[in-house]
């Protein structure tokens, strides 16, 4: 009997944990800056990152981590750690795309070009490019844009549900201001985290005695 309840709090476990395991592992790499300053190009960046996990369809393996990892191989192999070397080390994080490219000015207009990379097969899958006239800042505004169309594109690849982003006015606001927090959805988190940690524990009290 007591087997029997430890397996079904263990199965209603994974059905709670596997509800937030279909997200999409995907890294978002540096964009390179193009006539523009490098940290004007890392705000970019990270600004793509956060409109990337709006959509809630993909994880973002964080960069740091990613470099550390291509840092650490780089001194062990005493050598470069190239394209090939970041697929390998992406295979072994469990990331399945790439984003890669590079934001830049040319002329009076700032631009953003984007490919994504399919960590299996190393083939670059998809292009993504937008361009605004105005101040460089206010390309940040153009990263919605961008990580719309990814997420159109691999919902479609997995022949996932749309899910579209909330829209935001594009009105001359200041491009730095933080986005609000999403309060309800770290709540949600943080009840499943207690909840899994909870049945986890009684599992364990069950099978000891």
């Amino acid at each position: 009997m007591r087997c029997f309840m430890a397996k079904y709090v263990f199965f209603f476990l994974f059905m709670i944990v596997n509800t937030h395991a279909n997200l999409i592992n995907i890294a978002v790499n540096s964009l390179q800056p193009q006539n523009i300053k490098s940290e004007e190009a890392e705000v970019v960046t990270d600004r793509l990152a956060h409109e990337l996990i709006r959509t809630k369809t993909f994880r973002i393996i964080e960069r740091n981590k990613l470099e550390l990892a291509m840092q650490e191989h780089t001194i062990q192999s005493s050598g470069l750690c190239g394209e090939d070397c970041q697929l390998e080390l992406g295979k072994v994080m469990g990331v399945q795309y790439f984003v890669l490219g590079s934001v830049g000015k040319i002329g009076i207009f700032n631009t953003i070009n984007i490919r994504i990379m399919e960590v299996q097969s190393g083939e670059i899958i998809h292009t993504v490019n937008v361009e605004h006239h105005g101040p460089i800042g206010e390309l940040l505004f153009k990263t919605q844009e961008v990580a719309s169309d990814i997420n159109n594109f691999i919902q479609e690849k997995h022949n996932l549900n749309i899910k579209e982003p909330e829209l935001v006015s594009n009105t001359k606001e200041t491009p730095d201001t933080d986005p609000k927090p999403e309060t309800d959805i770290d709540l949600k988190k943080i009840a499943i985290i207690g909840l899994s940690v909870v049945l986890g524990i009684f599992t364990l009290l069950l099978i000891a005695s």
